[in-house]
C-alpha cells in the first residue's frame, strides 16, 4: 500500500490517499483532527511499551527517541512533495478510532459516506506519525502545538 499526504493550502487541509493494487481511498484531514490524532497517537505510543525481548527491548531501558529513530531506518510511508493542488476528490474525515498495542496500531477512518480500517505494525506506525508530523510542520500547523521531543529530532 502506498500512502500520499499533500497539504492543500487553499483548503487549509491535508489530502490523504491510500493506494493499493485494487483501489485508492482519499480523505480530507482538517488541521484540528490531524493535530488531535498526532497528539493522542504519540501519547498512546509512549504509554504502551514494546513487548519484552530479553537483551534487546525491556521495560527498564525504554527510550522513545531510540525506538522512533530505529523504526525510521526502514522503508515506510513518506510524503510526496506534490505541488499544491485544488480540485482533489476525497471524503471529509469526521472521526478516527485509534487502538494501539505493543505490536500494532489499528486506525478506523470514518466519513459521512465511507469507512476504512488500517492495521499498521509498530514500525509502520512510527513512519506514518513521522509523515503526519513533517507535513504538518511544513504547513505551519505546529507553531502553537506541543509535541514530543523525540518526534522533532
Amino acid at each position: 500500500m502506498e500512502i500520499d499526504l499533500t497539504f492543500v493550502d487553499i483548503e487549509d487541509r491535508m489530502h490523504l490517499t491510500f493506494t493499493s493494487e485494487l483501489k485508492a481511498n482519499s480523505w480530507w484531514l482538517s488541521r484540528r483532527l490531524l493535530l488531535r490524532l498526532l497528539n493522542v497517537w504519540t501519547e498512546k505510543l509512549e504509554q504502551i511499551a514494546l513487548p519484552d525481548i530479553p537483551g534487546i527491548f525491556d521495560h527498564t531501558h525504554r527510550n522513545m527517541a531510540d525506538e522512533h529513530n530505529l523504526a525510521l531506518e526502514f522503508d515506510g510511508p513518506q510524503p510526496k512533495n506534490s505541488p499544491t493542488r485544488s480540485g482533489l476528490q476525497g471524503e471529509l474525515l469526521t472521526a478516527i478510532d485509534l487502538t494501539v498495542s505493543s505490536i500494532q496500531t489499528r486506525l478506523t477512518l470514518r466519513g459521512a459516506n465511507k469507512e476504512m480500517t488500517l492495521s499498521l505494525s509498530r514500525r509502520e506506525t512510527h513512519a506514518f506519525i513521522e509523515m503526519l508530523f513533517l507535513k504538518s510542520k511544513s504547513a505551519g500547523w505546529l507553531k502553537s502545538v506541543k509535541y514530543p521531543i523525540w518526534l522533532d529530532k
